[in-house]
């Protein structure tokens, strides 16, 4: 039988940390972390008769928590791999799996639209890093030869340019 006070108290001491770790462990999926930590709270409660609930019930519960993640993981990348882009469909021949995504993903903006869009919206220093490496896919060793930028200092652009991207995308979607 559940103990509804201790099982709460256990909630409320150990979700906050449970969603931070496999906020970590999902890729920043929000979505997918609220779903796990539901999920691992699920389990506490149905096995709430077979642990202590006062022993170690942090390393039962992240430990749940790794296999949680590890199925939730399999399953979003089962539903999601054909979320690819469309050369890369059209190259492996996948092209007739991808139609069924034009009824909800329809959009008349071509891809090049948006990147310009984007480019546009950073520092000028960085649009020339951006085109070099996002648009035109070259490498950081290619990139640092074009621009004459050592290669260090230039995954160091590169690493905060991507934080900037991010920013950029959120607010072009949330307009």
């Amino acid at each position: 039988m559940v103990d509804i006070t201790e099982y709460e108290r256990v909630v409320r001491e150990y979700r906050a940390p449970l969603f931070k770790y496999c906020f970590y462990r999902l890729r920043d999926n929000l979505e997918l972390t609220e779903e796990t930590v539901d999920d691992v709270l699920h389990v506490l409660y149905r096995k709430w008769d077979s642990i202590d609930p006062d022993g170690n019930v942090r390393a039962w519960l992240y430990r749940v928590a790794d296999l949680e993640i590890k199925s939730h993981l399999k399953k979003y990348e089962r539903y999601y791999k054909y979320n690819e882009s469309l050369e890369e469909a059209l190259e492996g021949g996948k092209s007739r799996e991808l139609q069924h995504f034009d009824e909800y993903f329809a959009d008349n903006t071509p891809e090049e639209i948006y990147m310009e869009e984007l480019r546009l919206r950073l520092p000028e220093e960085d649009r020339e890093i951006f085109t070099l490496r996002f648009i035109e896919k070259r490498t950081i060793e290619e990139a640092s030869r074009s621009i004459g930028m050592p290669y260090s200092t230039l995954r160091l652009r590169i690493s905060r340019l991507e934080r900037l991207v991010r920013a950029e995308i959120k607010k072009i979607f949330d307009e």
